[in-house]
């Protein structure tokens, strides 16, 4: 049709690491600081004592994992891919 323009492949104004800091990342911290801190957990016996530094260092580590679960959900998870479709706005101030 006329006065239509094609679509383009456009210019992607993401970080090339964005796929690595959403999804990688974050699954392998997630997934390895959950099984260390479950190991801890696990690795206790029943009746025993747990040692100056096991039950603090525990919860701790648990408190640890919570956090940095939240702090990825706030900071990574939402990391969107953005890409600059035809030829941007016109007058803008800096080079595109």
């Amino acid at each position: 049709m006329a006065g239509l323009s094609q679509p383009t492949a456009g210019r992607i104004l993401s970080a090339r690491d964005t796929f690595f800091v959403k999804f990688v990342f974050p699954t392998l911290w997630i997934a390895m600081f959950g099984l260390g801190t479950l190991a801890l957990f696990r690795n206790h016996k029943v009746g025993a004592e747990p040692g100056p530094w096991g039950l603090p260092m525990r919860w701790g580590f648990f408190v640890l994992w919570v956090t940095g679960v939240v702090f990825m959900s706030w900071t990574s998870f939402p990391l969107k891919r953005v890409r600059l479709e035809g030829q941007g706005r016109s007058g803008c101030p800096w080079p595109m």
